[in-house]
């Protein structure tokens, strides 16, 4: 299996709280992505405005990669996470893939210091990895993160 055909596309999402810096939840997003990949004038990010329940503005970041630097990025992701969530990763296989994609989430706060640490609380950056078709189990998954030097 080639190291360059992992990934479709990998997307991220997240919201900018009203009591949130905009600058400082991008960078926490940016940071996910590799070195080249991080320059604010060539992302592809979208801006979405939206309101909370009791009007309160949010403000929702999209960034969508394909191809090449879908890989790149994939590649970047699984070779700076921890052992434990990699582990993690594994270990629920089944609740984190459907439909031939990986869904992470991402601890904003973490992120923004340059540390990719999953979670399952509500500050979360959501990534959302479409994989290759022979990518479907568990043991593949593995298999890929061993190429890509994980810390398993």
């Amino acid at each position: 299996m080639s190291r360059s055909h992992v990934a479709v596309s990998v997307e991220f999402t997240c919201f900018i709280h009203a009591t949130e810096d905009e600058e400082r939840v991008l960078r926490a997003l940016t940071n996910l992505l590799p070195e080249e990949l991080r320059r604010p004038d060539s992302l592809p990010l979208r801006k979405s405005l939206t309101y909370g329940f009791y009007g309160n503005p949010i403000l929702l970041l999209h960034l969508e990669f394909s191809g090449e630097e879908a890989d790149r990025i994939v590649r970047h992701i699984f070779s700076s996470m921890l052992g434990e969530d990699l582990r993690g990763i594994l270990e629920g296989f089944e609740n984190r893939f459907a439909k031939g994609r990986l869904y992470l989430r991402f601890d904003k706060q973490e992120a923004y210091y340059g540390i990719m640490k999953l979670s399952s609380g509500d500050e979360v950056i959501r990534c959302v990895i479409k994989l290759k078709p022979h990518i479907r189990r568990r043991e593949d998954l593995e298999r890929v993160l061993k190429e890509y030097g994980a810390h398993l």
